[in-house]
Formats: structure tokens, C-alpha cells, sequence
């Protein structure tokens, strides 16, 4: 959610921006291709960067974990806390929700922020509108795929629900 707030915010309106001041047209006028040369990397890096965020995320949770908890417990050691986690988080459980879940929901807000972006109306008022409804569109869209993922997801691999360990 913070990524589609963020991200496809910023997309929109620099993009409705450029609407604005003309400067699609002038790219069109010189013969460049603006979907081409504008919303294919943005696309791009939105399909991209969604997931290497999760990752870092995931990562970084997990490293803080295992340098804090058994300081503060004071139960656990290191090698515990290593063992645990490589017995409760399997690869699938990484592969489908974090790298395919995360590409395909980064992909929707950079077409929904392209989009948005680019056919805006003209004026301040209706960049401010585009980017309140990415925002919206991005968020509703987020929360039914998520959940519409989750439900395939967990009934064709029910085993990820349970503890292990």
C-alpha cells in the first residue's frame, strides 16, 4: 500500500505535469513515441521494484530478529533463531506470495499510474484528481488481488497455513 501511495502517486503526477506544460505533444512533434519512451520504463521499474522492496523488507525483519531477539529474550540463541525460521518459511512460501504476487501487483500501479497520468484533464485540479484516484484505484485493486491470491494460493498449497517447525 505505501508503495502504490508513493510510487504511483509520484508516476501520475510527474506525468500529468508533463501533460500540462505541453510536453508530450512537443515528444510527439519530434517524432518520439512517449508511451514508448515514458511509461515502458516506468512500468518497468514499478514490475521491478515491487518485489526487491518485499525482498529487502523480508530481509532486513528477519537479520533485525536474529541480532535482537535473543538479546532482549535472552532465551534464544542465534543458531535457534537460524533454525526456526529455515523450518517455517519454505521456498514456495517465498516464490509465490512475495516474488509473483509482489511483480504482478507492482505491474497494475505502474499501468493504473501511466494511465492516470496521461489522460488526466489539463490544469492542477485535474493532476490533484488523477493522482487521488490511482490512489485509489491502486489501493482497491491491491486489496482484491491480495485477497483473491491468497484464497488460490492457500487452496492449493492448504500446508502453508499451518506451524512448523
Amino acid at each position: 500500500m505505501i508503495f502504490a501511495g508513493i510510487v504511483g502517486a509520484s508516476i501520475t503526477a510527474d506525468l500529468g505535469s508533463r501533460r500540462i506544460r505541453e510536453e508530450l505533444d512537443a515528444l510527439a512533434v519530434l517524432g518520439v513515441d512517449a508511451k514508448r519512451e515514458l511509461v515502458v520504463p516506468r512500468v518497468v521499474a514499478t514490475t521491478l521494484a515491487m518485489p526487491a522492496l518485499v525482498f529487502i523488507s523480508i530481509l532486513g525483519v528477519n537479520l533485525l530478529n536474529w541480532a535482537v531477539a535473543p538479546v532482549l529474550l535472552g532465551t534464544f540463541t542465534r543458531s535457534l533463531d537460524v533454525y526456526m525460521v529455515s523450518h517455517s518459511i519454505l521456498p514456495i512460501d517465498l516464490l509465490f506470495p512475495m516474488l509473483i504476487k509482489n511483480t504482478i501487483i507492482g505491474f497494475g500501479i505502474g499501468i493504473v499510474a501511466c494511465h492516470k497520468g496521461l489522460t488526466c484533464k489539463l490544469g492542477a485540479e485535474g493532476v490533484g484528481r488523477a493522482v487521488h484516484q490511482t490512489v485509489l484505484i491502486s489501493f482497491f485493486s491491491i486489496w482484491m488481488f491480495n485477497s483473491f491470491f491468497n484464497l488460490a494460493y492457500l487452496s492449493v498449497f492448504p500446508n502453508a497455513i499451518t506451524i512448523r517447525g
